[in-house]
């Protein structure tokens, strides 16, 4: 049974390495590509820390595994619900994203934190909170009800 999994992430694994990782930098209009990046300058764009491709890609695909496992391990039983919590929380931790903002000045301004570092703590912070969200909905909806239920 074990070896569909390995033989599907091997699979994936070659295919996705014959192509490049890295897309070529093309500076925008009016920037200068000679002048060195000072690390703060795309505060306003999304950026994460550069990690090894290979690290990326066998953690992108151990998650796919583990709803994969988890789906057929007892989670296809409750699925709708899990579609909920997944949902639920994914829509609390996009509106509420906002809160982390102060969060984030405090951390550049008082801490001197540069800009890109208090971004990657406030953003993983946030993605603890999101995870604590959909665990606890998950624990309310299907774990608690099934307890309750009087045999």
């Amino acid at each position: 049974m074990l070896r569909i999994p390995c033989l599907l992430l091997t699979i994936l694994t070659i295919f996705i390495f014959q192509y490049p990782q890295e897309p070529p930098y093309y500076p925008p209009p009016g920037e200068d590509p000679n002048l060195p990046d000072t690390g703060d300058a795309g505060i306003g764009e999304f950026f994460w820390p550069d990690f090894n491709p290979t690290v990326v890609w066998v953690a992108f695909i151990i998650g796919i595994l583990i709803y994969l496992f988890g789906y057929l391990a007892g989670g296809k039983l409750s699925f709708g619900k899990i579609i909920v919590c997944v949902t639920v929380a994914s829509i609390i931790g996009f509106f509420s994203r906002a809160v982390m903002n102060p969060f984030f000045g405090f951390l550049v301004n008082s801490f001197g934190f540069s800009a890109r570092s208090a971004y990657i703590l406030t953003s993983t912070i946030w993605m603890i909170y999101v995870l604590g969200v959909g665990i606890m909905l998950y624990e309310m909806l299907i774990v608690t009800a099934e307890e309750a239920r009087p045999d």
